[in-house]
């Protein structure tokens, strides 16, 4: 029978579960933990170590019991951790071990939740000691979406107050999860549960067995590995191309406005060398005048008839905004209406 094992790394302890199943998805077969020294590099080198040999372990138990362990899952805390671990793993010639962070393994288990209780989409709030971060995941395929992230406060009573107002701000996020589902680490789940329940209609619930939850969301993230990698990477990937697009406009919005600036500039000077000529019967000359070339653009950005600049001021105060300008939006006019 193929079991898969999750491996939770906590700050104080570490946790494993053995469950049935390829998919991860099935009974507990087996479980332990054991308790990690102080917080220091050699403790954390001594940790890792022990995962890794606890790892074959448990390979050679399940081999002699008639099991066959299909996947391995560990989710840590602390980047620190994992990379110690994977030296660990590397240095036991330990292979197929898939590492996954804390709130990944709390989204793979929301969404074994979910499909569970007939649920599209899972509100998940994974709670810290000093942080939260409210999500939505979607039971068909694991992407996660709506993410928010709070820092919370020192005190138990403001922090318990803030996390039932994330809980309460679930009902309306736009893509409306059907439930909400409270997953923690080195926080009292079943302490803080009733307060949360309070403080939404949606149906709330926690893990029954809270010490080995996120062991078990490991188990199950590296049993669907190909669905649960490309979910999340899809995420990451529209992540990363948002904030790239972000922060072109506000670079475009912030060039444009410079160049406005420098337009309204340009406008000025010729507005008063009018009145002066008015004024005084002089007549401005402008070295190297010439009009603007009407050219035909391919740029989606630009209109059919794009002006590109060519020598429209003197040399001396030739702007190269112009052309930027004339480029991006697809100026219609040629200089007297500028």
């Amino acid at each position: 029978m193929d079991t898969v094992l999750g491996v939770s790394m906590a700050p104080t302890a570490v946790r494993m579960v053995l469950v049935e199943g390829e998919n991860g998805n099935g009974a507990t077969v087996d479980q332990d933990d054991f308790e990690v020294p102080e917080d220091d590099d050699a403790a954390t080198v001594t940790a890792a170590g022990q995962v890794a040999s606890a790892i074959l372990g448990t390979r050679e138990s399940a081999a002699e019991g008639g099991y066959q362990l299909a996947s391995t899952g560990v989710t840590f805390t602390d980047p620190i951790e994992a990379a110690a671990l994977r030296d660990a793993l590397a240095a036991h010639k330990v292979e197929n071990v898939m590492l996954v962070s804390a709130f990944l393994a709390a989204a793979a288990l929301a969404q074994a939740v979910g499909t569970q209780t007939n649920c599209a989409r899972t509100a998940l709030l994974y709670v810290e000691p000093d942080a939260a971060t409210l999500a939505v995941v979607d039971s068909a395929d694991g992407s996660i979406v709506d993410i928010h992230r709070e820092a919370l406060p020192d005190d138990d009573e403001a922090a318990v107050a803030q996390l039932a107002t994330m809980v309460s701000g679930a009902e309306t996020l736009a893509t409306h999860p059907d439930a909400v589902f409270v997953v923690g680490s080195g926080v009292d789940i079943p302490m803080i549960k009733p307060a949360l329940e309070a403080a939404t209609t949606l149906p709330l619930t926690a893990p029954e067995e809270p010490d080995t939850a996120l062991a078990r969301g490991a188990a199950l993230a590296s049993a669907n590995a190909p669905l649960f990698t490309s979910s999340t990477a899809a995420l990451a990937y529209a992540g990363q191309a948002n904030e790239k697009l972000e922060a072109a406009q506000a670079n475009l919005t912030a060039i444009l406005k410079t160049e406005q600036a420098g337009l309204a500039s340009i406008r000025g000077e010729i507005a008063r060398s009018s009145m002066i000529a008015s004024i005084t019967g002089w007549k401005p000359r402008w070295p190297n005048m010439t009009a603007f070339s009407i050219t035909s653009s391919g740029s989606s950005l630009a209109s059919d008839s794009t002006i590109s600049t060519a020598s429209a001021v003197p040399a001396t105060t030739r702007s190269s905004a112009l052309t930027l300008i004339s480029s991006i939006i697809g100026l219609s006019t040629y200089w007297p209406s500028i």
